[in-house]
């Protein structure tokens, strides 16, 4: 084989192979070395994009028949709840006696408290809170509670992390009106405010089950201030 044919063989191999790579384009001036920093903005552009994709969303109805009104009901539901990563009545077979009571008061005295007591730091016009009367009422759905690292149990060092959606009723049908999802809240007191200056009601000393449900309670408090601005933003747009 001349060295003619070799070459061409070359020249069709090197096209092929240069089809099949991806091509990179430099604009006239530019540094190569810049190309790894704009790959790293877009990468990270794609992920706030993303992450405000999955914030609070509205699943069908609307927020007019709040209009006029001036308090709702305001109820916790754990029928769907995990607590690390295990259903709720299963976690709490695991635990003492006294860490159940102690949790099960916490539910009122501090996840819904913390909740409500943040979420009307937000609201003017309307409040929400323990209105048994009132014509709509919010229920939210715990969806999970857990502790960040390792570990099956929540007592423990780390941030706790809650997740729930929230519906809206009318409670002489019991129709839902809307429904909002994605909602979560953390126990970290670095966020834009701390419930550490508002201690919650507890009627025995403070030991590792009281500060654990402290936790879940900042995290409730974070969510209810959340919801507070999701629900005064939505009532302006129908004023």
């Amino acid at each position: 084989m001349n060295s003619q044919s070799i070459n061409k063989r070359k020249a069709a191999a090197n096209q092929s192979r240069a089809m099949m790579e991806p091509v990179t384009i430099i604009k006239h001036g530019e540094n190569p070395k810049n190309l790894k920093s704009r790959g790293i903005i877009l990468i990270l552009f794609f992920l706030i994009a993303t992450f405000n994709s999955y914030s609070q969303k509205i699943s069908g109805g609307s927020f007019a028949f709040l209009e006029g009104q001036e308090f709702f009901n305001v109820v916790l539901d754990f029928e769907f709840a995990e607590l690390q990563r295990k259903p709720e009545n299963e976690y709490l077979e695991t635990v003492s006696p006294a860490w159940v009571k102690r949790y099960e008061e916490a539910k009122k005295t501090i996840f819904l408290q913390k909740f409500v007591e943040h979420l009307n730091k937000n609201l003017k016009s309307i409040k929400g809170g323990d209105y048994p009367d009132a014509e709509y009422q919010a229920e939210i759905r715990v969806l999970s509670i857990k502790r960040a690292g390792y570990g099956d149990y929540l007592d423990g060092s780390g941030v706790r992390y809650v997740k729930c959606e929230i519906f809206f009723i009318r409670k002489s049908d019991s129709q839902q009106l809307a429904r909002i999802t994605n909602l979560n809240g953390d126990s970290n007191t670095k966020t834009k405010f701390s419930l550490i200056d508002s201690p919650p009601d507890i009627q025995y000393d403070m030991v590792r089950e009281d500060f654990n449900n402290y936790l879940i309670g900042i995290a409730f408090g974070n969510i209810g201030h959340d919801f507070g601005k999701f629900i005064k933003k939505q009532l302006k747009k129908i004023q």
